[in-house]
């Protein structure tokens, strides 16, 4: 089985039964993805992150500065929204900030206490972290958020990685397409699952457009990468970065959107019902985590474990 937003188009254009897209002229495969993406970010997503599996999880760090209180949501974070915000000391300690409303925001914008010198609360307004105190001294801000996959691309818009030189920081690639630049930003891209990022938004120093083009990255590259992957510009995919299980589920929701706009009503009401249904039996997969492991509750107050304030 492939993963590639081709073989979605392909998985899409079976089911609804349409033409190929030159034989077409009501959907392209350009508009195929698109309807599949919106489906991915408003049905398909919002069911995974209600399975609190801490999937598409990733976190930022910000160096803070003392006097620095304001730090930007993360661009990727889904629903421009937050999973926990930590504050890690010099030492490498960290501890877990609650949140306050935005109303009580002035109210602790200094600590009253010249010995308390980090935050030890913050508030989200508009779409920035607000720490409160405003610290007066250094450490790590770390946002943690549910990561925005990215949006379909053909094949055709992405480069095949064929060979890696890690010591020059280059991929040779099967066919690198002409809008790559070195004004462009990239994301590197696993084929198989779990699908992982390896990189997001790199700079390039260099790119050779054409068959067995090469790109060079400014910084070094993901020990992991491997030829087989994709490079893919900064917040595109030319893989459906969504587990296996829920990949038909997808398929079906896509396809339903596609029979809407074509105004078949019979086939639309018997798309929506298997969509459902493959949506039920498909949240079995991911709901829980780990189904060997009971739940523990852990008592930060505890005497051995109370070491902040509000925490």
């Amino acid at each position: 089985m492939a993963y590639t937003s081709d073989d979605l188009v392909s998985a899409v254009r079976v089911r609804c039964q349409l033409p190929s897209a030159t034989n077409d002229g009501k959907f392209t495969d350009a508009n195929i993805l698109e309807l599949a993406y919106e489906e991915l970010l408003t049905n398909v997503l919002p069911e995974i992150r209600k399975a609190r599996g801490n999937y598409y999880v990733k976190h930022l760090d910000y160096t803070v500065s003392s006097g620095v209180d304001s730090y930007a949501i993360p661009p990727r974070a889904q629903g421009a929204s937050l999973r926990d915000v930590t504050f890690i000391n010099s030492d490498g300690t960290g501890f877990s900030l609650p949140e306050i409303p935005l109303e009580d925001v002035d109210y602790y914008k200094t600590s009253g206490s010249t010995w308390w010198s980090t935050a030890f609360c913050y508030c989200i307004e508009n779409n920035r972290v607000l720490l409160r105190p405003q610290p007066s001294q250094d450490g790590t801000l770390r946002l943690r958020y549910y990561d925005r996959p990215g949006r379909f691309v053909l094949l055709s818009a992405a480069a095949k990685i064929v060979s890696i030189s890690f010591g020059t920081n280059t991929v040779t690639c099967s066919d690198v397409p002409g809008t790559f630049t070195t004004s462009s930003k990239f994301d590197l891209i696993t084929p198989t699952p779990t699908f992982d990022d390896l990189g997001q938004s790199l700079d390039v120093t260099g790119v050779v457009t054409g068959a067995g083009g090469t790109i060079t990255f400014t910084n070094a590259l993901d020990s992991n990468l491997k030829p087989g992957d994709w490079v893919s510009p900064e917040t595109t995919s030319p893989v459906v970065q969504l587990t296996v299980e829920l990949q038909p589920v997808l398929t079906s929701a896509t396809c339903v959107r596609v029979l809407e706009a074509l105004g078949d009503g019979p086939a639309t009401q018997i798309a929506e019902s298997l969509f459902q249904r493959q949506m039920r039996q498909a949240v079995a997969h991911i709901q829980p985590r780990n189904d060997g492991e009971q739940p523990r509750i852990i008592n930060r107050r505890g005497p051995l474990r109370f070491s902040r304030r509000w925490q």
